[in-house]
């Protein structure tokens, strides 16, 4: 009796384990730019950092980028606005990532704050050095 009641609750348990919902969206992020920064120095950073993520160009204006990620069947778009104090990225559309609404929070796949947080990751790096 005991292995069969231990066997539905260990079933059970994995069954909701599966269920969990995917991870808070981590949108908008901010990053400070260095008073030695120009608006130029700023959106090369911008544009240096998602090259070497792999991210895409969907739009450029002055102080705004929208850039897009393709990996294998995901897609995420993140809408980029800096100027020669701040850096914002925000969330802006996916397909194949799980956003959903849950309770008021916009949760998505984990990977996608991931390669949120690599290309901030990247810019702060690249703001760093300006002089």
């Amino acid at each position: 009796m005991f292995k069969r009641t231990f066997m539905i609750t260990l079933v059970a348990a994995l069954w909701l384990a599966g269920c969990a919902t995917a991870p808070v969206l981590d949108s908008p992020r901010q990053i400070s730019v260095p008073q030695a920064a120009s608006v130029s120095d700023v959106e090369e950073a911008i544009l240096d950092a998602m090259r070497n993520r792999g991210w895409a160009v969907a739009e450029r204006s002055d102080g705004h980028i929208v850039a897009d990620l393709n990996v294998r069947s995901h897609f995420a778009r993140v809408d980029i606005r800096y100027d020669a104090d701040s850096v914002s990225l925000e969330y802006a559309d996916s397909r194949n990532l799980e956003y959903e609404v849950v309770d008021g929070e916009e949760r998505i796949h984990g990977n996608f704050n991931s390669w949120m947080t690599n290309l901030i990751s990247d810019i702060q790096r690249s703001l760093s050095y300006v002089e």
